[in-house]
């Protein structure tokens, strides 16, 4: 019978570390193909938090520039009231003059 033991175990070891091989070739393959996916899909991600903060940016620029566009507008036309009062001020002191 023991005869019969050691080929049986022979080729039941062998159809089992087949069996791992097979699994680790599998799980392998799969880890690679799977690898530049992830790879991609991460950079995607990178991508797209660089535009949402570029397009946040880009939002906040604007709102900066329009806020600047309307003070200068507001300067201006305190200016122009100024000269208005001026020119105001000189007739009436030449109307005085007079």
């Amino acid at each position: 019978m023991s005869s019969l033991d050691s080929p049986v175990k022979r080729v039941l070891y062998n159809e089992i570390s087949f069996a791992i091989a097979l699994i680790g070739v599998v799980s392998s393959a799969i880890i690679w193909i799977s690898s530049p996916q992830k790879v991609l899909e991460i950079e995607l991600v990178k991508l797209q938090s660089r535009l949402d903060s570029t397009e946040v940016i880009s939002a906040k620029l604007e709102q900066i520039k329009n806020n600047d566009l309307k003070e200068l507008h507001l300067s201006m036309q305190r200016i122009e009231d100024r000269q208005l009062d001026i020119i105001k001020a000189i007739v009436r002191l030449e109307a005085k003059i007079k």
